[in-house]
């Protein structure tokens, strides 16, 4: 889903016939997130979209720069608190969950750090990588990768309980962040009138 976070697809999806066949990939984002960044949505999009099947529910990680000195998460937090104002930290687009997952560090654990919102994932890591940035909480798909590269580093997961496929890793809670958990809820909607057959 591309354009202002998912809506522009959630649009299309709402406004088409409802015959049953036309179906939405939806990001928990437009429900939760989108309603209150854009006060004149087309759509409503808890009245417009009825749920049918919740389809994955998707980690993502923490990953720095490797010019950043830290190794872990409670190192990282240390180091902006003991910079306040000079760290930053991309995301996918403003409102994304990715920005959701950033805000919530941010504003857990009150951290001096700046949002630097990209036109998707690929140009936030580009910048990770080239050292524009410090910091990304972002797709485990997308991170990791460049991880296992030697260009990135994995400081943690953002799922409540380690990944079977990375038990080395920890999660954001176990790294004294107790409350934190930020996965992407991903679910198929059905499409506009609710009533629909």
């Amino acid at each position: 889903m591309v354009g202002a976070g998912g809506a522009v697809g959630a649009d299309a999806v709402a406004k088409a016939a409802p015959d049953g066949y036309t179906l939405l990939a939806d990001p928990s984002s437009l429900h939760g997130i989108t309603p209150f960044l854009y006060s004149k949505l087309t759509y409503d999009p808890n009245k417009d979209l009825a749920p049918v099947i919740a389809l994955a529910s998707l980690a993502n990680v923490l990953v720095v720069n490797t010019d950043v000195k830290a190794n872990s998460v409670a190192e990282l937090i240390a180091l902006i608190r003991a910079n306040p104002g000079k760290f930053s930290f991309a995301s996918s687009g403003s409102g994304s969950t990715i920005h959701m997952s950033g805000e919530m560090f941010r504003s857990m654990l009150k951290l001096d750090i700046a949002h630097v919102p990209y036109k998707g994932s690929a140009p936030a890591v580009t910048d990770l990588i080239g050292g524009r940035i410090e910091a990304i909480i972002d797709a485990l798909g997308v991170g990791v990768p460049h991880v296992k590269s030697g260009k990135l580093k994995l400081l943690a997961v953002t799922a409540a309980e380690r990944l079977a496929d990375y038990p080395d890793v920890p999660t954001v809670r176990e790294s004294g962040v107790p409350d934190y958990v930020g996965v992407l809820a991903l679910a198929k909607e059905k499409f506009a009138n609710r009533n629909a057959a």
